[in-house]
C-alpha cells in the first residue's frame, strides 16, 4: 500500500520553503502519495485578535486532517506559522501535538532559552546571586514555549523525527534538545529532470547575455531577494576593483513581505543605487563625473518561474553569495550553484562553513564583506578552468534521504528504540 504523505509549508507563493517543499513533492511522489497542505500567510502572519482567530482555525483544520495521512512533514519556518511570537509558539504546539508520525523540517532552529522555569530560576540564582535575579531571560517566552512542545513530543511515545540542513543543527538538536531522531542532508533545489535540460537550454541563454551586453567576457550574477543580508554591497564595491569586461548581474527584487505601503523607495535599494552612482575621487579629490558602475551592472528582476531561476544560475560565469551572517541554515540559490557544478564564491558564514562539509573543494570562500578579496577571487576564477567534481549530493540523495525517513517513522512501533543514530541516511544518500 501507497503511503500518504502530507507536507505543511508555505505553498505557491514567491518563497524559498515554498520552491523547496514543492522540490520534495516531485521527488517523493514516485514513492508516495504527496500532498501538500498551504500555510496561508495573508491570513496567517496579521495580528487583529479576530484575524488570529480565523489563523488558528486554519491551523486547527489542517491538523483535524491528519488522520488520512500516514507521516505528517511541517516545513518548520516559524515566522510561516504567524505574525507574533506568542502565535507561532502556539501553532507550532497545536501542529507537533497533533500528528501521530511527524517528520519536523527544520529550517531556523530557535535559539534554546537560558532560562526555562523556576529550576532554572534557582540555579541561576544560586550561581549568580539574588541581585543579578532581575538579569534571569524571563523574555524568552517564545523560545521557552517552542522547546516545551518539542520535548513534550520527544516524551510521547509516537513517532518523531527531524531533518535540517547541516550537521551542526543535526549535533544541536541531540545534544541541546535532546531529540534522538535527528538526521542531515543539505538544502537541494534541482528537480529530478531538471540537470540535463539546464544542460542543453543555458547555453543559448549565456548567449542571449552576450548580445544584450557585448564587449562583455565574465558574467557574474547574484541571486535571490534584494536585502541587507545578501551583501550585495560587497559585490558592488568589488566591482570597482574589477575591469570593464566583467558585468555583475542581480536577478532578485524586494522580498513580498518587505514592500510597505506609501513608501517611494526600498532604503536597501536606495542604498545599493547611491552605491553604484557615487563618484569615484578624481585627481586632487575632485570626483568624477559619473560612476563608471552604471554600464558593469544591470538589475534583471527576479525570474518568474523557479525553472528560469535555475537556469539563469546555469547561464552566468561565476554565482555570487556574498551574505552576512544572520543564523540561517542554508541557502537555496547557493545550493542551485553548487548542485550545478558551476564556479561560485561564498563567505564564511556558519551556515556556508557548514555546507563546505558536505561539497568540499566546491566553491571558493572569502571573508564576510571583503570586497578586495571578491575582486581578486572573481578574476582568479575568470581566468582558471571550472574542474570541480560532481557534487555528492543532489536531488536524487535528497529523494533517498527523505523516503528513507518517511518509511522509518511510517513503520516505528512507537518510542524511539528502532533508530537512535543520525549518520546511517547520511552516509548512504551520498554513495
Amino acid at each position: 500500500m501507497t503511503l500518504k504523505v502530507l507536507i505543511i509549508s508555505s505553498h505557491r507563493t514567491n518563497c524559498g520553503i515554498a520552491a523547496y517543499s514543492e522540490v520534495l513533492k516531485t521527488l517523493l511522489e514516485t514513492r508516495f502519495e504527496v500532498t501538500i497542505a498551504p500555510l496561508d500567510q495573508t491570513i496567517l502572519k496579521r495580528t487583529e485578535p479576530h484575524v488570529v482567530t480565523a489563523g488558528d482555525q486554519q491551523i486547527r483544520a489542517i491538523c483535524d486532517s491528519f488522520g488520512q495521512y500516514d507521516v505528517i512533514n511541517l516545513q518548520w519556518e516559524p515566522g510561516l506559522l504567524g505574525g507574533r511570537d506568542l502565535d507561532m509558539a502556539r501553532r507550532f504546539e497545536m501542529i507537533i501535538d497533533a500528528a501521530d508520525r511527524l517528520l519536523l523540517t527544520v529550517h531556523t532552529a530557535v535559539p534554546y532559552p537560558e532560562g526555562r522555569g523556576p529550576i532554572d530560576f534557582a540555579r541561576f540564582v544560586r550561581n549568580r546571586g539574588w541581585r543579578r535575579a532581575l538579569k534571569f531571560p524571563f523574555h524568552q517566552r517564545f523560545e521557552r514555549l517552542t522547546y516545551n512542545a518539542i520535548e513534550k513530543r520527544t516524551r510521547s511515545p509516537r513517532p518523531f523525527f527531524v531533518a535540517t540542513h547541516n550537521k551542526r543543527e543535526r549535533d544541536f538538536f541531540k545534544q541541546v534538545a535532546r531529540v534522538p531522531n535527528v538526521f542531515d542532508h543539505p538544502l537541494c533545489h534541482l528537480r529530478a529532470g531538471w540537470p540535463s535540460l539546464l544542460e542543453k537550454e543555458g547555453p543559448a541563454v549565456r548567449e542571449e547575455l552576450s548580445k544584450r551586453f557585448p564587449g562583455k567576457n565574465t558574467f557574474i550574477g547574484v541571486f535571490g531577494f534584494l536585502s541587507e543580508y545578501k551583501g550585495i554591497m560587497t559585490a558592488i564595491k568589488a566591482m570597482r576593483h574589477l575591469g570593464s569586461e566583467y558585468h555583475l548581474l542581480i536577478y532578485g527584487g524586494v522580498h513580498p513581505e518587505a514592500i510597505k505601503p506609501r513608501t517611494s523607495i526600498d532604503p536597501y535599494i536606495k542604498q545599493i543605487l547611491e552605491e553604484i552612482e557615487r563618484a569615484e575621487p578624481g585627481t586632487g579629490g575632485r570626483p568624477k563625473a559619473d560612476s563608471d558602475l552604471l554600464g558593469r551592472i544591470s538589475f534583471l528582476g527576479a525570474p518568474r518561474a523557479d525553472y528560469d531561476f535555475a537556469l539563469a544560475v546555469k547561464a552566468v560565469d561565476i554565482c555570487l553569495f556574498p551574505y552576512l551572517e544572520v543564523g540561517q541554515s542554508g541557502s537555496g540559490p547557493a545550493s542551485h550553484a553548487i548542485e550545478l557544478g558551476k564556479p561560485t564564491i561564498l563567505t564564511r558564514t556558519r551556515a556556508f562553513l557548514e555546507l563546505e562539509k558536505y561539497f568540499p573543494a566546491q566553491f571558493e570562500m572569502i571573508d564576510v564583506g571583503n570586497y578586495i578579496e571578491l575582486a581578486q577571487t572573481i578574476r582568479s576564477l575568470s581566468q582558471t578552468k571550472n574542474t570541480r567534481p560532481q557534487p555528492g549530493y543532489n536531488s536524487k540523495t535528497l529523494a533517498n534521504f527523505y523516503g528513507d525517513l518517511i518509511s522509518r517513522c511510517a513503520g516505528a512501533q512507537g518510542g524511539h528504540e528502532r533508530l537512535t543514530n543520525s549518520e546511517p541516511i547520511t552516509q548512504r544518500a551520498a554513495e
